[in-house]
C-alpha cells in the first residue's frame, strides 16, 4: 500500500499526541502503533502493525424490535385526528431497539457483526401545515428513545459463532478493576469523585465529550471490560484484568471543526500475543462504532 505524504503527517502527528506509556504506566509496557484516519467523518482507518492494515466499521438499519401496546394514540389514528382537526398530536412505540453494525478487516479475518439492544420507543410528532399553493399537508418527525442504561447488552458474533457477550453500564461503576486504574483512566478528576450512574438519555448535537461508560462481558471464553472517559473519549481495554489497550478515538463529528478536530492513536500491552493484536484492534474500532450511540443518544 503506497503511504502518502498527507497520510505520512497523520502517523507522525498520532506518535506526537500519543501520551508517553512509560511515564503515565508503570506497571504496563505499552507499543505505540501508527493509526490514521484518512477522510474526515469517514469510517476506514489504516493501521501499521507488522504492515499495512486497514479496517472500518459499518452501520446498519436500527429496528425496534418489540411493539408492546402503549397507551397512546396508535399511528394511523393520530394521522386522522391532525388530518380532521388540524391539531397537532403524538404516537409512539415501545420496546427494544436493536442496533447493529459491522467490523470489517480488508484481509483473511471475517467480519464482525456487532448488535445492541436497550428498551426505548419510537415517537412520532404530527402537525397539519399550509403548503405554497394552498393546500394542507401533515408534517411528521420521528424520535427515537434509547435508554442505554436500562439492562443494555450487547453480541458480537463472528461469520456465525458467538465470540462475545458483554452489559453496557453508563455512567462510573463502582467495582474494583475501575477503582484499580481510576488514576489512570480518569486522571483529571479529583480522588473523592463518586461513582454514582447517572441517566444518560440526552439528545445533544455531537460534541468532542462523550459519556462515561462500562461494557463488562466474556469475549473468547475470557472476561473482557471496555472502559471510556467520556470527557476525553479515550477507552481503555482489559482482558482478564490485564490492561491490553488504550485506544484515542478520532474526533470529527459532525459540528466538531477541523481545528477541533483530534486524531486517533493506539496503544497496545507488549504482552499481546501477535496472533491476538488483531482482535484488540477490531475492539477498539467497536468502541468507536458504539460511541456514535451511547455517547449521542
Amino acid at each position: 500500500m503506497r503511504v502518502t505524504r498527507f497520510t505520512l503527517l497523520f502517523i507522525l502527528s498520532g506518535f506526537w499526541l500519543a501520551p508517553r506509556a512509560q511515564a503515565q504506566i508503570e506497571i504496563t509496557d505499552l507499543d505505540s502503533v501508527a493509526i490514521v484516519k484518512p477522510k474526515m467523518h469517514g469510517k476506514l482507518y489504516q493501521f501499521f502493525d507488522n504492515g499495512p492494515k486497514e479496517i472500518q466499521y459499518r452501520n446498519n438499519d436500527i429496528v425496534l424490535t418489540k411493539d408492546p401496546s402503549t397507551p397512546v394514540l396508535n399511528g394511523f389514528g393520530s394521522y386522522a385526528l391532525t388530518s380532521l382537526t388540524g391539531i397537532g398530536s403524538s404516537s409512539g412505540k415501545e420496546g427494544y431497539w436493536k442496533v447493529s453494525g459491522v467490523i470489517q478487516c480488508y484481509d483473511t479475518l471475517p467480519d464482525w457483526s456487532v448488535n445492541l439492544f436497550c428498551e426505548g420507543y419510537l415517537q412520532k410528532d404530527r402537525e397539519r401545515s399550509r403548503d405554497d399553493d394552498g393546500s394542507w399537508s401533515i408534517e411528521t418527525t420521528k424520535t427515537k428513545v434509547y435508554y442505554w442504561d436500562k439492562k443494555a447488552s450487547g453480541l458480537i458474533t463472528e461469520s456465525v459463532d458467538t465470540v462475545g457477550f458483554f452489559k453496557i453500564i453508563m455512567g462510573i461503576p463502582e467495582d474494583d478493576l475501575v477503582k484499580k486504574w481510576y488514576g489512570f483512566i480518569f486522571p483529571e478528576r479529583s480522588d473523592n469523585q463518586n461513582f454514582s450512574s447517572k441517566n444518560n438519555l440526552h439528545f445533544n448535537a455531537y460534541f468532542s465529550t462523550g459519556k462515561d461508560y462500562e461494557i463488562k462481558g466474556k469475549f473468547r471464553n475470557k472476561n473482557f471490560i471496555i472502559i471510556q472517559n467520556g470527557a476525553n473519549r479515550k477507552v481503555w481495554i482489559f482482558i482478564d484484568d490485564l490492561m491490553a489497550c488504550m485506544f484515542q478515538g478520532d474526533i470529527d463529528y459532525s459540528g466538531v471543526s477541523k481545528k477541533n478536530r483530534i486524531i486517533p492513536y493506539i496503544l497496545i500491552n507488549k504482552e499481546i500475543p501477535a496472533c491476538d493484536r488483531r482482535d484488540i484492534f477490531r475492539l477498539a474500532i467497536m468502541s468507536r462504532f458504539m460511541n456514535n450511540y451511547l455517547s449521542t443518544y
